[in-house]
């Protein structure tokens, strides 16, 4: 599940080194997991969470990207920037040699509206027209699911690390079914 996700992480972070996770089905009747958190460690330094579950009666889509210097938060049409500013206030308690930062909201870059289908046109025809790569591959699907594979191998490990690429073979949520795991 959550194959966008996954492929947005990697727009904003770039290739995994390795993932630890769970995958569980709690209440669905699914052949699958509904509900997975997991943890994964980009190649740059970069550290992701995913927290992905079906169990919920509405939809739900959130991304918080933290950075050193503030976050962005995008969902369900909302759109958020913070920035990092001096703290004004301290406890008494604290170091003075200690910088202290609060997150405070800046206006959002203006950003022209459509859909994810009307950009997804637009980036093809980009494509055809100058032979430019698009800004989702098919490697970065693979990608994508690959992180998302390594997450089911965690879940058949005991949730240990997994690293990435992964040796390849037959997918890792057949042999789970095969093995009992979704039924």
């Amino acid at each position: 599940d959550a194959t966008h996700t996954f492929d947005l992480f990697r727009l904003y972070a770039g290739d995994a080194a390795w993932v630890m996770g769970t995958a569980v089905r709690r209440m669905r009747p699914f052949p699958v997991e509904d509900e997975s958190m997991s943890i994964i460690s980009f190649r740059n330094g970069v550290t992701g969470v995913a927290i992905v579950n079906e169990l919920t009666e509405f939809h739900q889509f959130d991304l918080e990207l933290i950075g050193s210097h503030g976050k962005i938060v995008l969902g369900m049409g909302e759109r958020q920037l913070w920035g990092a500013e001096r703290a004004s206030t301290r406890d008494a308690g604290v170091d003075p040699n200690i910088e202290w930062q609060d997150l405070v909201p800046r206006p959002f870059p203006e950003v022209l509206p459509c859909t994810p289908m009307e950009a997804a046109v637009e980036d093809v025809v980009r494509c055809l027209e100058t032979g430019d790569e698009p800004l989702s591959t098919g490697e970065d699907g693979r990608a994508a699911i690959e992180m998302i594979m390594a997450i089911y191998e965690c879940e058949r490990r005991g949730h240990g690390k997994v690293d990435l690429p992964l040796p390849g073979g037959p997918s890792t949520l057949y042999l789970m079914r095969e093995e009992g795991y979704y039924s």
